[in-house]
Formats: structure tokens, sequence, C-alpha cells
């Protein structure tokens, strides 16, 4: 992502601008942005294309056009229209500084007696094209389809793609342009009650199309309405994204319609293996029109069937616009303009300054200044766009590669050498965003400032007069993989040499017998302390832990095998359901035993949702007497861990010194040697917010620090690794442990030094190996660009102060996931757990059907689980007086969704390596927001006493990644492969509680799969489902997804208007359920385009383009002798000291020729794309030749 002109090494900074001093962010402020949010079709309102009359609030940017092909295309190679309707229409919009959406159509569904055919009609009168009436009661309309499998419709189509592109690619007027063309509304389907209309649409056609628009696009964006195994997944075109036309009514599964939803979008995005895809190209569509009059009202019954969470929608597919025609035709207002103005900005990309720095320059007159940029958004701009600095003296700068800045929570930084080290210039700095996509008017701006965020102003001070001692800065990177950057770690001071005699252990203090009080509704005006202004002066006495990276793929997984002679796919296996996973270890909610009758010994509470975990809360006098002694471990601790470990669940654990009481019921658990013999000072405090009392200890004493460092590494030599215990939360600091002493009163807001911080960080970190930690809040010294391995983090009040969805009239900087967006650690999840606790108050209503999800302080459970990956949360009232009815199912569904679901998705089988044995392939794909964060292994057994096991599905981390694992030798008997059974195992997986799958009609202990003995001479081999987690691949041929649901009914449309026929109304979606049959399987080779009678004019042959890479033929190639190789690896290149990480490596002759993509540099498992665009041209002599910030680079693998 950096830009190639920003220099690895520059002078020492003499000052710097962090997050704080700079604008704060402010969605609003990138109002109106172009190329995301909500729009509208100019011909579905009063006044047409040429002078429409609409409400634009939400801001529109971009207005959208259907548009017949028999309006446009009058001939094989003749295109009129391109004239007489396009270029008005693209123009019109423009002259309103917005960009068009464009998608052309063949057959329209209309009521009888208005529907006008739009397939060429020299089609049918010079080349015999077949037309096929239909009519549908469920659509209530009729149509008439074109022969889909006619070779001479397809060379006009991929002349017209060709045209099409040529007239329009790259022009900055047309924001996306969306491939249409085929099915009905060009959505590629043709879903009718009958059967027989399913399956018109031949999959070779599609895959032509694909390669057609392809070819003809190389700048401007396209879209397909479903992912097709051609153009996504392991074959990801680059700049193709897609679009769902029934947002938010079939776009994500939320578990709350009995049985898996293979037919939604985002299921058959997963099922292609493509979750990424929008990292490539953008994702559209249109908000289900039933439900655009209500989506944002209060009252919406979101996460029930049918009527989905908007933004959760967006989360998950990172949405980057969506027609919404009632926006504009009646316009939302109070609750629900606000929310839609808030939908709006959440869509696509916003960017923010996070960081300005200044260093001296080359010579004395000059600086240079370095500027960081983060992005808040949840989708890439997906067009050039650079960052801009000028200032009054004249000068103006530009840096290219802000487009680069892809997921959320990234950053990059750009330098602006020889910038006028003057007064007049310096106090008066612009920073802007400039792209030649960007319309006269309607500039991209930062979301960012109070109001308008087009410019960015700063001011720096002048050079010092002599050179300054480096100060430290708060480190922002565009990695956050990289190795922690080497931060100073607190260095405590010596007990007394002679240590004082110990006192005698207090009986456990008394556990509550009702939950703890969360934090006040209220929350300090203050920031809590960020990185210190300067480091200490005593030397660190360790760097932080480096983060081990973690490989996608299990190493004991051959690169080749033999050819499959049987496949098991999705369609063939168990299906998807979260419910077979229960009671689900290490994930969910739980409760607290000492919060209900019984305690810990033999509580009594409820276990629906079925909970796998156990809490307590552990006072720190109750544990440590001494400085090195713990009496506790074994009379308070180990109780605990046992009791639940008997029940089957882990323990989560928490130590505290100081837990508000009212007036009365306070107790101090200060260890009270550090009070009698190391003099440790107390500070009683009272809150009337609270409505209590407490006692801090002095947070900045050495020996209160040393004590809570000998703690901590006691506690791991006990605990650590003991599979009895789920997750540490490090808690010790602030109230409940919570690291922070928040009161009404700001003096007592900075108590806890941020040194102190970090030493505990350092003592938990090197405490633990195994055992999952957490800390409250993300700090600089543990997460972003210094993550920990194993540190993640929790949120006690989490849905009500965890998102900021833009209702608060002001960005809520101290919300949980700004403070982790602000830490550039949105990836912390993939090294450490997420945890928390449901907003106490909340609890007992927020899974009902009229929870103001949305509002102020009610945040949508779902959104903030899918936002914050979390894994699992405390919440006291589910098992205490238990949800029912809807909220109940609500609640299980929310469990489900947390953390892990693995699923088995593709069986294969080849013939072993000797006559009596296969081998068993089969790929797993991880469909939960968060990984299983201790070992976890595939395993296979069968009657003949085979039995299997293959380690690494712990390595499935993100949500739709895959991995294959292989079982050799395994026994070729019909005994054997008739009663195959796959499980998962790990250590720590307790007694009776074991890991199962997400997968299966009632239970997913065990996946039982039958395949056929080897054939009894070699088979042709068979196209099979690759499935794998490396997504840079060059493309495998895949087959195409298999929609198994009827469909029901669709809205009437109404009648058009000329000149093209635009309905007056936005179109109808897609039905709400699917087809029962199976589209045509991928083509063994690509269809030639050969008119198959004499036509009248001669059409444009299409030139047919085979899929990457080259040398992949349909059958075995012949062996013929070779005289120099070189080396194709995936990965970190074929280096000694480096191995190929993903154990993905093969040879290759020297003159074959292969697709290569780079990837920026680094090296952790937060690693993530995008991968940059392909060369134009390859040069055989070379290991790589690869295109990096526009830039083409070549090189070996290992350079």
């Amino acid at each position: 992502p950096s830009p190639t002109n920003n220099p690895a090494t520059s002078p020492a900074a003499y000052h710097t601008l962090n997050s704080d001093d700079l604008p704060p962010a402010n969605a609003a402020a990138a109002r109106p942005a172009p190329l995301k949010g909500f729009l509208t079709s100019p011909e579905w309102h009063t006044g047409g294309y040429a002078n429409p009359q609409y409400y634009n609030d939400p801001e529109s940017t971009m207005e959208f056009y259907y548009i017949g092909l028999s309006d446009v295309m009058t001939g094989m190679t003749s295109f009129p229209g391109f004239d007489t309707v396009v270029e008005p229409r693209i123009a019109a919009s423009a002259s309103r500084g917005k960009h068009a959406i464009l998608r052309f159509y063949m057959d329209y569904p209309r009521p009888a007696g208005s529907y006008v055919s739009h397939t060429p009609q020299f089609l049918i009168d010079d080349y015999n094209l077949q037309m096929t009436p239909w009519s549908s009661v469920d659509l209530n309309a009729v149509g008439s389809s074109p022969d889909y499998s006619d070779e001479n419709l397809k060379t006009a189509l991929a002349n017209f793609a060709a045209a099409l592109g040529n007239r329009y690619d790259g022009d900055n007027r047309v924001g996306y342009i969306q491939v249409g063309l085929l099915g009905f509304w060009g959505e590629w389907h043709t879903w009718t009650e009958d059967p027989a209309t399913h399956s018109w649409i031949p999959d070779a056609t599609k895959t032509a199309l694909i390669d057609a628009f392809d070819a003809a696009f190389e700048t401007t964006q396209i879209q397909i309405r479903y992912p097709h195994w051609y153009a996504v997944g392991a074959n990801q075109r680059q700049g193709l994204g897609l679009h769902d036309d029934s947002f938010a009514h079939s776009t994500i599964d939320e578990g709350v319609y009995g049985a898996p939803m293979s037919w939604f979008f985002w299921s058959q995005v997963q099922a292609s293996a493509a979750t990424d895809f929008w990292m490539s190209g953008a994702m559209g569509g249109e908000v289900r029109p039933e439900l655009q009059a209500t989506i944002f009202d209060d009252n919406y019954a979101a996460g029930t069937q049918y009527k989905q969470d908007f933004g959760l929608c967006a989360e998950t597919t990172h949405a980057t616009y969506m027609l919404d025609y009632y926006a504009f035709a009646t316009s939302y207002s109070g609750n629900a303009l606000a929310s839609a103005r808030a939908a709006s900005d959440q869509m696509g990309y916003a960017f923010r300054l996070a960081e300005v720095s200044v260093a001296e320059g080359s010579d004395g007159g000059t600086v240079d200044i370095t500027a960081s940029v983060i992005q808040d958004g949840i989708a890439p701009f997906y067009y050039d766009l650079s960052l801009e600095l000028s200032c009054p003296d004249g000068y103006s700068g530009t840096v290219g590669g802000v487009d680069d800045i892809v997921s959320e929570g990234s950053t990059a930084s750009f330098t602006f050498t020889a910038v006028p080290a003057t007064s007049t210039c310096l106090s008066s700095l612009g920073f802007s965003l400039s792209s030649s996509y960007a319309l006269a008017g309607a500039s991209v701006k930062f979301a960012q400032g109070v109001s308008d965020g087009e410019v960015v102003e700063v001011s720096l001070p002048l050079p010092p007069t002599s050179p300054p001692t480096p100060q430290p800065t708060s480190v922002v990177t565009s990695s956050p993989t990289k190795n922690p950057t080497p931060l100073p770690t607190f260095s405590p001071t010596s007990p007394p040499t002679t240590l004082p005699t110990e006192l005698p252990t207090a009986q456990p203090t008394p556990i509550p017998s009702a939950p703890p009080t969360a934090l006040p509704t209220a929350q300090p005006t203050s920031t809590p302390s960020e990185p210190p202004t300067a480091m200490p002066t005593s030397p660190p006495t360790h760097a932080p832990t480096p983060m081990e990276p973690i490989t996608p793929s299990p190493t004991n997984n051959p690169a080749t095998s033999p050819a499959a002679y049987h496949t098991l796919n999705s369609d063939d296996l168990p299906p998807a359901n979260a419910a077979a996973a229960r009671p689900a270890p290490l994930k969910g909610f739980l409760t607290s035993p000492e919060w209900h009758t019984g305690g810990y010994a033999n509580p009594q509470y409820y276990n629906d949702p079925e909970s796998t975990m156990e809490f307590y809360y552990i006072g720190l006098s109750d544990v440590m007497t001494g400085m090195t002694s713990f009496p506790g471990f074994d009379t308070v601790v180990e109780p605990r861990i046992a009791a639940s470990a008997s029940r089957g669940k882990h323990a989560i654990l928490r130590f505290y010194m100081d837990y508000p009481r009212p007036a009365g019921s306070y107790v101090s658990h200060t260890p009270q040697f550090l009070i009698d013999d190391y003099n440790l000072q107390m500070t009683p405090w009272s809150s009337v917010d609270l409505n209590a009392v407490g006692s801090s200890p002095d947070y900045s004493d050495e020996n209160l620090k040393t004590a809570l460092a000998n703690f901590a590494a006691a506690l791991g030599n006990r605990y650590d690794g003991d599979n009895r215990v789920g997750y540490i939360q490090v808690g010790l600091l602030g109230f409940w442990g919570e690291w922070h002493t928040w009161t009404e009163d700001p003096a007592t807001h900075s108590w806890i030094p941020d040194a102190t911080k970090t030493a505990l960080i350092d003592a938990f970190d090197a405490a633990f190996e195994t055992t999952q930690i957490q800390i409250r809040y993300p700090h600089w010294y543990a997460v972003g660009a210094n993550q920990r391995q194993g540190l993640g983090l929790h949120d006690d009040s989490f849905a009500h102060s965890t998102i900021d969805e833009g209702v608060y009239g002001a960005p809520m900087s101290w919300f949980f996931w700004s403070q982790v967006q602000a830490s550039a650690a949105t990836d912390f999840w993939m090294s450490g757990a997420m945890g928390g606790e449901v907003r106490p108050e909340l609890q007992a209503t927020i899974f009902d059907d009229n929870y103001a999800a949305g509002t102020q302080y009610k945040q949508d459970f779902g959104l903030c689980a899918e936002t914050t990956h979390a894994t699992y949360m405390l919440d006291y009232y589910a098992f205490a007086t238990s949800y029912s009815g809807n909220a109940l199912a609500s609640a299980r569904a929310a469990s489900d969704q947390m953390g892990y679901a693995f699923r088995l998705a593709e069986v294969s089988v080849a013939e072993g390596s000797d006559g009596g044995t296969v081998d068993i392939t089969a790929s797993v794909i991880q469909d939960g927001i968060a990984p299983f964060y201790y070992d976890l292994s595939l395993e296979l057994s069968c009657p003949d006493g085979y039995s299997g096991t293959v380690g690494g599905v712990d390595d499935i981390v993100s949500e739709g990644s895959t991995a294959s694992f292989t079982f050799t030798a395994v026994p070729a008997t019909s005994t054997c492969l008739s009663s195959l059974g796959f499980s998962l195992s790990s250590s720590y997986a307790l007694a009776g509680a074991s890991v199962k799958f997400a997968q299966g009609v009632s239970d997913g202990e065990v996946v039982e799969v039958s395949l056929p003995l080897p054939p009894t001479s070699p088979p042709t081999p068979q196209p099979t489902s690759v499935v794998t987690s490396s997504p840079t691949k060059n493309p495998t041929p895949l087959p195409t997804f298999s929609p198994t649901s009827p469909p029901t009914t669709l809205p009437t449309e109404l009648p058009t208007a000329q000149p093209t026929p635009i309905p007056s109304a936005p179109p109808t979606a897609l039905p709400t359920a699917q087809p029962t049959s199976t589209p045509s399987a991928p083509p063994t080779a690509l269809p030639t385009a050969v008119p198959t009678s004499p036509p009248t004019h001669a059409p444009t042959p299409m030139e047919p383009i085979t899929p990457s890479p080259t040398n992949n033929p349909t059958t075995p190639p012949t062996t013929s002798p070779v005289v120099a190789h070189k080396t194709i690896v995936c990965g970190r290149g074929d280096i000694e000291d480096k191995p190929c990480a993903e154990g993905l490596k093969d040879t290759a002759p020297i003159d074959e020729m292969h697709e290569v993509r780079c990837c920026r540099d680094c090296t952790g498992i937060n690693c993530k794309k995008p991968w940059k665009r392909k060369c134009a041209t390859f040069d055989s002599d070379l290991y790589a030749r690869s295109k990096v910030s526009g830039v083409c680079k070549v090189g070996t693998f290992a350079e």
C-alpha cells in the first residue's frame, strides 16, 4: 500500500500530530461521496433522464439505467444506440455531477399485454435465433427468452461487450457496469414455477460472456448478479464484482429459517470461496423493494425471516452502493432518515488522515512531511486515488496509492519531500484527495472534520535551530503483520533484599450473588491515556514477543496428488447447520456460577442457549499473600476451575483489586502485604454516578508493579496450557479490573500510568504461550503494529457502546470499535479472541422483536458480533431468567454466530500408491466469524480400523476460508469406504464436550461419508471443486453453485416508457426461493463462436479467452524432455532459510508462461490482500514480473 516514492528510511521527525491532534472522524464530512451510497434511476421519476425530479437525501452521487439491447444493437457490428440512447443518459447524469451505472437486458418480464422483447431483431431475422415465449403466474408476467445456447447469439453478445468496452472503458462518467444481458431482467436466471425454465442459460454462455467483458474492460468496474466459479473465488477477475438485487431480504443466512438457506446471496459467495471478491471488484445491488419503505424504521424487525439488518448485510458483503427507489421517491424522515444517512455513509470507502509528521529536508530550506491515511470504510475506492498537499507558498505535491488501502483499519504512509520550510507554508498546510474519476464539482473527501472533509488543514512548526533529540511518536504502519516495533518495557525495581514475614491469607472474599455493576452510561470527556510522549529513560528488559505467522494449509497436505476418481461437493454432503455444533466449546454465551444459587460447586441456572464456559471474578488478595506466595491458587482458584471442568465447561478468569460497591459493602482486594510491608498508598474514592465507593492503590508504585509481574508469572506457570482454562482476562488494574478509573471527577481518570499497563502486558505476554489472554481496551503496546500472539480484547459494554452507527450527532471516539480502529487493530481477532459482556441493562430485551436496534446505545447484536469477530459474551439474564419464544430463538442464533463454525465442504478420493489403498482429500470451510484459538485437527476413521489425524484446522482463520487435508493409505475396501467418519479433535476439548461440525441434520460430531471403490481401469479425470486456502493460485475451473429451493412470487412490474423501456418504478427483485435443478457443469472446453447457419452479415468472431494457467490441460499432458526448470512457489519464495510457508511448490519448464502476482511485504497472519494487478506482458526468462503501485517490477522470488 505504500507509494514507491515513500523512502524506506527518512530523517527523524521533529514533530508529530496524531489522531487526537487532527480533525475527528466524521462520516458526514465526506458527503456527497462519489461512487458509493444509495441511488435511484432518473427514469423511475417525473422528468426522466433529462430532468429527473426526485428527493436527494441521503445525497446520491450516481444514477442507474436499464437499457434494452435491441435499442442499442442492430447488427453484428452495428451499435447506433450508443449515440442515441446510451450517451444522452450518461451525459445527462454527468451534467448533474453523478456517475452512471448501466445494465443491458433482452428479456424483461412484464404483465401480459405490455411485454416488449429486447432481443435484437436481426438475430431472429438473419440468424434464425429461436425464441421461447413463457408465462408465469407467480411473476404475474410474460416474456420471451432467446435460445441462450445459440452460437450466433454468443458471438453477438461478445461483439457487444467489446464495442461497449471500446467506447466506455475508462470513461470517468461511468461508475459501474452490470454485465446483465442473460435471463430475466439481465439477472442471469430464468426462474419460474416451471422447473423446465431453470436451465435455459447454459454455463458455457455465462463463461463466454465473463471472458468477453473481462477482456473488454481494463479500468471500469464490472459486476455480475451471482458468484460464478469462472469469475470469482480461485478464478477472481480483477475489477469484477457482484450485485445482490434482493439486498437485506435474502442476503445473509442468520439461522432463523429452520434450515440452511444455501441459495441466499452470501451463502453462494461462501460456497464459491469468494468472500474476498470485494477486494478486487465492487459490491452493489438493490434493497429489496418491499423492504425499502420500512428497513430504517425503529420497529423494523431486523433479524427475522426475510427482514435482515442492513448494517450487518453491508458489513458482511462489503457493499459499496445500493438502489433504493423509496428513498428518493417518497423520502425517509425522522429517525429513519438519520439511519438511512448513516447506512449510506457506512457503504464503501471512508478515508481519514491519522498522523502527520515533519522532518528536516535534505537542505536547510525544506522539510519532508509524512502523512498516514487510514481506511475506516468497509470497501476500497475502486479507481485511482491520490493524496495531495498544498500550501500558500505555491507548493503542491501529489502521491498516488490511496486506492491501495483496501481493508477497514489498514493504513499507508505518504511522504512529500522538499516542502518549503517557511511559516507561511507550514502554518497553513492543506491535505486533500484527488482522482481522475471524480467529476467536476464532486470531489472525494475525507470522512473527517466538523463539517466538510474536502481539505484537512494542518499547522506544523518550523524546524528547530539545532538538531533535536528524536522524540517517540505513535507508530502508525500500513502493515499490521510486521513484527512488533521494539517499544520500551517497564523495568521494575528490585524488592527489598530481606522480604518481610508473609501474612496469613484471609478466607476467600464472598462472591457477589448478582452480576457486577457495569460501567456508567455516561462516559468521561477525557480520553484514556495514550502512548507516552517520551520513552522511559531505562532500557527495555526485552522486546515484545514476535507474533508467529500462521500458514493456511497443513504442511502434510501434498502439493500434488493423483487425479480423483470421485468427488463429493457441498450438495452431496450434510447441509450447513449451526445448531449441529451445539454445545460448542470455547464460544457462545456464558454466566458466572457464583451469580446463581448454589455457587461454583453446584450452580442452579438455565442452560439455553447452551453454555460451555463459566466465568469467575477473583480478588487478588484472596490468592496472593506475599511477593512470591500464592496460596489462593489451591484454595480459591483450583476448586473453581475443577468444578467447571467437572461440568464439561471451560473456566474464564479475571482477577481484580478494586471492585466498586455501594457504601457499607465495599471490601478492598489489594493484597494487604503491599500496604503493610511496602507502604503502598491507597486512595479512597466515591461516585454518585456509580452509586459506589472504593479504594484504589497507587498504580505507579514500583513494588506494586513487581508484585503484579510476579503474580502473572506464577499464574502462567500454574495454568498456561491447562485445557480447563479457556481464556484469562488480564484485569487487575482499575475498577473491576477493567483498566480504567472513570468517575464524574476527572482527577480519577489518570490514576493508571501507561508504564504500568505496558509492564503488565509484558508480564502476561511472557507468562502465557498457549492460553489466550485478553485486555479490556486496545492498547498501542499490545495490538495494532505491536500485536501480541494470543492476546485479544473484551468489551464489557457490548452492544451499548461497541460500534458507532452514526446516530449520536458526533463521532463517538471512546466507543470500543472506534478505539480499535484508531489503534489500527481491526485484525486483532486473528491472533487473540474477542470476548466481553452484553451490557447488563440491555440483556433482558436485546433479542426481543421490538428491540430498537440501531438507536442510541441500543446496538444490533449481530452487527456488533460480526464487526468485532466476537467469540464469547457474558449474559447473566439468559441464564438467570432465560429467554423464551422468538427471543430465545434469536439468542440461540446469536450464540451460534459467535466464534468458529467449521464445515466439510468437499471430499474426493484418488487411487493410492499401491492397489489396495486410496488417498482421501477433505476440504474444510470456516463459516464462523472467528478462529478456533487452540489446536484443532481433522480425523478420519472407518470400520476396518483405519484412523488418521491431520492438524491445522485451527489455521483456517477467516470466514469463507478453506483448507484441504489428505489422508493417505486408506484401505480400499467396501467396508471402509462405505462408512467413513470425519470428526474434529482438540487437546483443549474437555471430556464429553467435543468440537463438532456446524453441519448435519441434528448432531455434527461425526460427518459420515460413503465413497465408491476405485475403478477397475484408469478413469478420465473429472473436474472437481478445488477448495483451497490460497485464493492467489492461478484460476482453477470450479463447478457453479447449485440452488436448491423452488421459487415463489415476484411483484408485478409497471409499464415502460419510450425510447428505451425503463420501469416507472424500481425493478422487482428475485423470487424469495430458488429452483431445485442444477445448473450445467463447467464446460471441458470453451465454446467456439462459429455461426450454425450462414448469416446475412458476417459476424465478428469472438476470441475465446482460456483461463489461466495456460498450461492447465483438460487431460493429463504427455511427458516431454526439458532442458531447464524454474521453481513455482506460493508464499515467501524458494529461499533456503525461509522455506515456502504455504507448502505449495512445484517445478515447470523455464520457458513455460505463468501469471505471477505479488502482495505487499507482510509476514504474519494478519496479512491481507489485495493482490496487485497482473502485468500486461510476460518475460519467460524471469521468475517474476508483477505490478506494484502501478509499476512493473522484475526479479527472482528471493529478491
